[in-house]
């Protein structure tokens, strides 16, 4: 053994070119895999259209967001309006009448719906104003921004509030076809002024 003998710089250039070309490789299968999904998702959405499903976007109701003595079976829905997709064509959409019947039976649901608008002494008005992609890559977020305006009879606002509510997606979710990122965010977007609702509830009468 000779111990003033160089390393085979050769065989060492060889396993570190190796190793560059395996990861590139890696980098490459990704992208492909990434791509592909999009390019399934465009050449999907030419021919298909996704319906949401209104009872999926109604939020579970428990302590926190179900009515108490005050507002219980007082509110009615004004106006509703807005709808909300991500913006590729053929996805998933939430039209403002399937928003406002989501927002009618969570009301109801929690114990919040006025039987008609002539018992009402409250009034709630929504506006969905969009469902934003907030980053890129194979998994992402998705949020939902509406605009909520709650009155009382002598037009006095209790509540005036943009509430944004988020869920993850994945580009394999949406390429199925499927729209329950749609339905998980909108529901989430509820949820949360139904427990404002509550807190209103708790603390005054209006």
């Amino acid at each position: 053994f000779d111990v003033n003998q160089r390393p085979d710089q050769t065989g060492m250039a060889s396993s570190l070119f190796g190793k560059v070309v395996l990861m590139f490789g890696r980098i490459c299968s990704f992208f492909a895999a990434f791509f592909g999904l999009l390019l399934i998702t465009t050449l999907t959405s030419c021919t298909a259209t996704y319906k949401v499903d209104t009872l999926a976007m109604v939020p579970s109701i428990d302590g926190s967001v179900s009515a108490r003595s005050r507002l219980a079976k007082s509110i009615f829905l004004g106006s509703v309006g807005g709808s909300g997709t991500l913006h590729m064509p053929g996805l998933a959409t939430v039209s403002a009448s399937e928003f406002r019947k989501a927002l009618e039976l969570s009301l109801s649901r929690a114990g919040f719906l006025a039987s008609n608008q002539k018992t009402g002494r409250y009034r709630l008005d929504a506006f969905l104003i969009e469902v934003i992609q907030r980053d890129a890559g194979p998994t992402f977020n998705v949020d939902a921004v509406t605009r909520y305006k709650f009155t009382n009879a002598s037009g006095a606002v209790l509540l005036q509030e943009v509430i944004t509510s988020e869920t993850s997606a994945n580009v394999g979710e949406i390429a199925a076809g499927g729209s329950a990122y749609l339905e998980r965010v909108i529901k989430s977007n509820i949820y949360a002024l139904l427990r404002r609702l509550n807190q209103i509830d708790r603390r005054r009468g209006g």
